[in-house]
């Protein structure tokens, strides 16, 4: 697996507490929910992840003493870039922000902990859970949120459909519904 691939993966996990993040209001919603719903709702953007010419929008840390990328106790922090299209410039529907560590001796397990807040609407969602960074599609649980997505619970799943270098750009689906 290519380096890029691990570290956009990695850039979901953190071992500590959730962050928590504002939303920033604005007049018109891009994220089209009811204001009440019990059913599941999936919505479909863009990650950006970005590690060049000067917008870098993930930090990566090695474990004291050194360390390996990919390897146990290599840590990332991250504030990505949520779109409506997968092009960098199309209409920003939202942020990720988070951190991930690489959990397993072996290097293939890493836990992330990241909040999801999405332009126009009151609140963020809390995402935090374990997966393998070999897999080609990562789903982390939805584990709480804050204002309008307070009790909400789903899962964000994301697949990579672009690598350019240290930059990669992925499909997500959050799937949400009310506990």
């Amino acid at each position: 697996m290519e380096l890029s691939h691990i570290v956009f993966f990695l850039s979901f996990f953190f071992v500590g507490s959730l962050l928590a993040v504002e939303i920033t209001a604005r007049e018109e919603s891009l994220v089209h929910l009811p204001d009440n719903f019990n059913r599941d709702r999936t919505i479909e953007f863009y990650q950006h992840i970005i590690r060049a010419n000067g917008s870098t929008s993930t930090l990566s840390e090695t474990p004291i003493g050194g360390g390996t990328p990919g390897r146990f106790g290599y840590a990332v922090v991250f504030d990505h870039k949520l779109t409506q299209g997968s092009d960098y410039f199309s209409q920003e529907v939202g942020r990720v922000r988070g951190a991930a560590v690489v959990s397993s001796l072996d290097g293939s397990q890493a836990h992330e902990t990241f909040t999801v807040s999405l332009a126009g609407r009151n609140g963020a969602l809390s995402c935090a859970g374990s997966f393998e960074l070999r897999q080609p599609v990562t789903r982390v649980p939805i584990v709480g949120g804050t204002g309008e997505f307070y009790r909400m619970e789903g899962v964000y799943t994301s697949q990579v459909v672009h690598t350019s270098g240290a930059n990669v750009i992925a499909r997500v689906q959050l799937t949400i519904r009310r506990d």
